[in-house]
């Protein structure tokens, strides 16, 4: 049954009360992730994530509108509570889980549903559910203290959950307080300067350039993240090299900053002690240039050919206005 389809729904509603009799409890549990930048999000991926929370929970709900439920029970997640890079179209519609338990208690009070309804914002299972990459996992830990949670202790909870009468839990599991999450978007004091800015743009263009594995020439400071393909794994590997160095940083970091330079201005303006310590004080060093951003161009082999032949070259070169100066 496809929850997101609301004939799929009602016909497998219909199909327990004539085989069954009675449907006496609902427990949504369905859910997709397509893990992307929203600027790179499709509106057939995103529909798919949206739809088997959002539509599934109101398929549910209406398709069992007359039954005599005991419960609704909506698996929903921690990111709807805190956010994750990658999945603002799942922690939207997590969000909505949490919030359509509120509207639903609304209308068992109201005689128009039975039925206590109860949201679950689950985190990371160990061994059951959606599963993340070893880096993802690792970030997790890194800026919650999150670690996926045991399914014996996760199905052991789920049990006591039922039996009390909240319409909405959070669960967290791990070795830091909830204080962690409270405290995510704290930073440290603004200090900034020209020659600061300077040193760490140096900085994070050789992090970056390391991660890509491009020469420094071919990072642009100004061009958008997105044109290099970072993505939501490259920005977990890039956040955790720089907390090696920072400590604790923004989670929206790389979304707030979205080139080269802006990240080295927030760096400059954050964590200037920090950088003058790790790059052995500001320096006049001058910003290298940077070649553009370019389409491979197109080539063309001879049938059998196995010698090489320089036939065109382009350039900028340090130091040197043409090639000729260049090797010379």
């Amino acid at each position: 049954c496809d929850v997101g389809d609301a004939a799929s729904v009602a016909s497998l509603i219909s199909w327990v009360q004539d085989n069954y009799g009675e449907l006496h409890g609902i427990i949504h549990a369905a859910g997709v992730v397509r893990d992307s930048f929203i600027i790179n999000k499709t509106a057939a991926s995103a529909s798919a994530v949206l739809s088997a929370k959002i539509g599934g929970v109101r398929h549910l709900d209406e398709a069992s509108a007359s039954c005599r439920l005991d419960f609704m029970i909506l698996f929903s997640s921690l990111s709807g509570v805190t956010g994750n890079i990658g999945q603002g179209d799942y922690a939207a519609a997590n969000a909505y889980l949490d919030d359509y338990a509120l509207y639903r208690n609304e209308l068992v009070k109201a005689g128009a549903r039975s039925g206590r309804t109860q949201s679950i914002a689950w985190p990371l299972w160990a061994s059951e559910g959606m599963q993340v990459d070893e880096e993802s996992a690792r970030y997790l830990e890194r800026e919650w203290g999150m670690q996926p949670l045991p399914a014996s202790s996760g199905l052991a909870l789920f049990d006591r959950l039922l039996q009390q009468g909240h319409e909405q839990v959070v669960v967290f599991h791990g070795k830091k307080g909830l204080a962690t999450m409270e405290q995510q978007f704290q930073t440290s004091a603004n200090t900034s300067g020209k020659k600061a800015n300077t040193v760490s743009l140096e900085y994070i263009r050789v992090l970056v350039s390391e991660e890509l594995k491009l020469p420094l020439l071919k990072l642009d400071p100004d061009a958008a993240f997105e044109q290099y393909g970072i993505d939501s794994v490259l920005i977990h590997k890039l956040t955790n090299r720089l907390e090696v160095s920072f400590g604790k940083l923004p989670r929206t970091l790389f979304f707030e900053y979205q080139t080269l330079r802006e990240l080295a201005d927030y760096f400059a303006a954050h964590h200037a002690a920090k950088l003058s310590a790790l790059t052995g004080g500001v320096n006049s060093r001058e910003e290298l240039p940077v070649a553009p951003l370019a389409t491979s161009p197109s080539v063309s082999r001879a049938a059998g050919s196995k010698d090489i032949a320089i036939v065109g070259l382009s350039g900028r070169y340090p130091g040197a206005r043409n090639i000729g100066e260049f090797w010379d």
